[in-house]
């Protein structure tokens, strides 16, 4: 009986967390009760399982790409390299390891509040720990081919990196942004059109008669 209603108090102070951060919360919040049967507890450990496969496709070549800067400088064209090449290899360096922090940033904060009913704000901090580790990750790749790039192409290299920049930013953030974009516009929530949601009810054509008609 106890059991039961530590559970209760657990979903309700959930519910209420996840309800009192916005509308939209509370408008994703219902249509998960209405699409999937979930409550506020199954839905925020469905995100947290998402967000950790996310970090295990990212972490695996996050920790490739580092080990394999921290093995650059022990090789023997390191010396050759000149200062700005030196410099671009000391930030790239950086950033991976600042990158490989980020996402694994999300692991210590489950184990130290982990059975403390905080599954919320775990979720939400991992959500910001990951988009800035990508954005990270994003500087490292672009630093990594800066690095390669000015060996074999020299001072084309600068082109080369612009254009990736601007290719990986379009498929990272450029296309879920504009797809976004557009399910605002088109009325669609979290990808189903009104017609298709749970409880939708199409307007009666003669109440939208008498509401055209009102003065």
């Amino acid at each position: 009986m106890r059991q039961v209603r530590v559970a209760e108090l657990t979903t309700q102070r959930a519910e209420h967390e996840t309800t009192a951060t916005s509308s939209q919360s509370l408008d994703e919040y219902r249509w998960h009760v209405a699409a999937r049967g979930e409550n506020s507890i199954q839905r925020l450990d469905r995100h947290y399982m998402e967000l950790l496969q996310e970090m295990r496709v990212v972490q695996t070549g996050v920790q490739i790409l580092f080990a394999f800067l921290l093995g650059f400088a022990f090789t023997s064209r390191f010396p050759t390299l000149t200062t700005t090449q030196r410099g671009v290899y000391l930030v790239t360096l950086v950033l991976a390891a600042v990158t490989a922090g980020l996402l694994i940033a999300p692991v210590s904060h489950h184990r130290l509040l982990y059975r403390r009913q905080l599954r919320l704000r775990i979720v939400e901090t991992a959500h910001r720990l990951v988009s800035a580790g990508l954005f990270c990750l994003l500087l490292t790749l672009l630093g990594a081919v800066q690095l390669a790039a000015t060996l074999v192409i020299g001072g084309w290299a600068v082109v080369l990196v612009a254009v990736m920049a601007l290719g990986i930013g379009g498929l990272w953030w450029g296309v879920p942004l504009w797809q976004r974009a557009t399910c605002t516009r088109t009325g669609a929530v979290f990808g189903v059109p009104p017609e298709q949601r749970p409880g939708f009810a199409p307007a009666r054509p003669g109440l939208a008669r008498d509401e055209h008609s009102a003065p």
